[in-house]
């Protein structure tokens, strides 16, 4: 007897998801404008975090340039926001700049969880030229993506890029 295999499509979430959930988890008023375009260039900063299921499958990735990825893990900490601008600026993150906003991608797991099947979590975070092949696949053609400019109040902003 054949075993039939159901592939469980993700849906990404839209801007007017993101932005109450962020808002809540950041504890500040975000904004999400659907479109442009996150850089991916070997040279361009940006931070990528790959999603796998039980299976350990790539499930979706997320990834932020640097201004966003910084806005992310200073306001998670309620860090000053003019003390970390030189992070963008050097592209060198501080521990505790680097865990919160693994901690925000993490929570995040929940916008690559299949309606039904089974559960997705983060695997790995990494700086765009460390990314590791796979995951650049999947974030150079993408079944499914969502890509917009969120800006987290009082922190800055940048783009984000969805893809499963």
């Amino acid at each position: 007897m054949a075993i039939e295999v159901v592939h469980l499509k993700v849906q990404l979430p839209t801007g007017p998801d993101i932005e109450p959930f962020l808002g809540d988890l950041l504890g500040r008023r975000v904004l999400v404008r659907p479109g442009g375009k996150l850089p991916q260039g070997p040279k361009d900063a940006f931070v990528g975090a790959a999603y796998r299921n039980e299976a350990g499958a790539l499930a979706g990735v997320a990834a932020l340039d640097l201004p966003l990825a910084v806005a992310f893990g200073a306001s998670l900490a309620a860090l000053p926001p003019g003390g970390v601008a030189s992070i963008v600026t050097t592209g060198r993150f501080t521990d505790a700049v680097w865990e919160n906003l693994y901690e925000v991608l993490n929570v995040t797991s929940r916008w690559f969880q299949p309606q039904q099947g089974t559960m997705v979590a983060i695997d790995k975070l990494w700086k765009g030229a460390e990314l590791p092949a796979e995951v650049k696949a999947l974030l150079a053609a993408p079944t499914r993506r969502f890509e917009a400019k969120v800006e987290v109040q009082g922190y800055g902003g940048g783009m984000m890029l969805l893809a499963a």
